[in-house]
């Protein structure tokens, strides 16, 4: 062989052996295998909201920064829902090799209880197969109650006051009503308290009728009596105010009738009467004189001279009438409200 052939051989030979890693050292360092990347776990989204009848709320887990091997974590609960009452769900979230997300199914309770809107929090703890836990490692579900609240009720019959049909038209905050009823005498019809337990007859001014219109808290009552008029072959209703012991007569206006319908804690009462001109008007009872309401508007108030209160129809413990009215410029019946101006000395 010449030297130039052997010259050629030997170069190809180190060329040979520079590509395949020959060489002084022999060692292949650049293919060592790389160590494995399972990858870290957290939630997609930290909360969601469903209703009851969701049926399944689907929340998803992430796997970042690798995704070799099989990992997966344990899901840890808390929350107010109660695990198998109110939802089921898996206790654990598993990655295959390769795979970058997973769904946890949490599936829903529908019952029939009514109940406040409750919590789930799931957790990612004890990462497995070398995973790592990110920041995102609670996700909360909060289940909305679509359950209408199931109301019932019991019936208390208030009887009669002997006769054969009684109509209650108010209540107070004790539960104490009033009304009327029939009462043994035939065509007769009497105011009554309820007390919580017993139909009082609270009795008329003299004629055949009473009826309660308001109770307040202390369980003075407000309304109308008849009263005898004239020759006792007439009667004429008169507001009346029960103090607990006896039924007052408020009187009139200067008319022949009066209603009362509404007083407040005070025991002030407030109603329609008739004036001596026969005209309807408000009146406001301050607990010795019916005084006429429409009398009583300072005569600075714009609407004084225009304004005619004919029924006060609600009292608050303010000193507040609420009351009906018409305007005689429009002749359009409105509603008014007439405060107390305080005044100080």
């Amino acid at each position: 062989m010449s030297n130039l052939m052997r010259v050629a051989v030997l170069t190809l030979a180190a060329m040979t052996l520079s590509a395949c890693g020959g060489g002084g050292g022999g060692g292949g360092a650049g293919n060592s295998p790389q160590p494995p990347e399972p990858g870290m776990l957290g939630f997609d989204v930290a909360q969601s909201t469903a209703d009851e009848t969701a049926g399944t709320v689907s929340i998803v887990v992430n796997r970042a920064s690798g995704s070799d091997g099989e990992v997966g974590a344990t899901l840890a609960l808390s929350g107010d829902a109660r695990s198998g009452s109110d939802f089921t769900v898996p206790t654990t979230v598993t990655f295959g090799n390769g795979a970058t997300t997973a769904t946890v199914q949490v599936e829903l309770v529908n019952d029939a209880i009514v109940e406040d809107e409750e919590s789930i929090i799931l957790e990612l703890t004890a990462p497995t197969g070398g995973a790592t836990l990110g920041s995102a490692t609670t996700h909360t579900v909060t289940i909305r109650n679509d359950d209408a609240p199931a109301i019932s009720y019991r019936l208390t019959d208030l009887g009669t006051l002997g006769g054969r049909s009684s109509s209650g038209t108010a209540i107070n905050a004790s539960g104490h009503v009033t009304g009327h009823s029939e009462t043994t005498v035939p065509n007769n019809l009497h105011a009554f308290l309820w007390d919580g337990t017993t139909m009082v007859d609270l009795g008329t001014l003299g004629g055949r009728r009473s009826d309660g219109e308001f109770i307040n808290a202390s369980g003075q009552v407000t309304g109308a009596s008849d009263t005898r008029f004239g020759d006792f072959s007439e009667t004429r209703p008169h507001a009346f105010l029960w103090d607990g012991t006896t039924m007052v007569d408020l009187g009139t206006l200067g008319g022949s009738e009066s209603q009362g319908v509404a007083l407040n804690a005070s025991g002030q009462v407030t109603g329609a009467a008739e004036t001596a001109e026969g005209v309807e008007h408000a009146f406001l009872w301050d607990g010795t004189t019916m005084l006429d309401l429409n009398a009583l508007i300072h005569p600075a108030d714009p609407l004084q001279s225009f304004v005619t209160l004919r029924e006060g129809v609600d009292f608050n413990d303010l000193g507040q009438i609420l009351a009906q009215g018409y305007d005689s410029r429009t002749i359009e019946h409105h509603a008014y409200v007439v405060s107390p101006i305080v005044t100080v000395p």
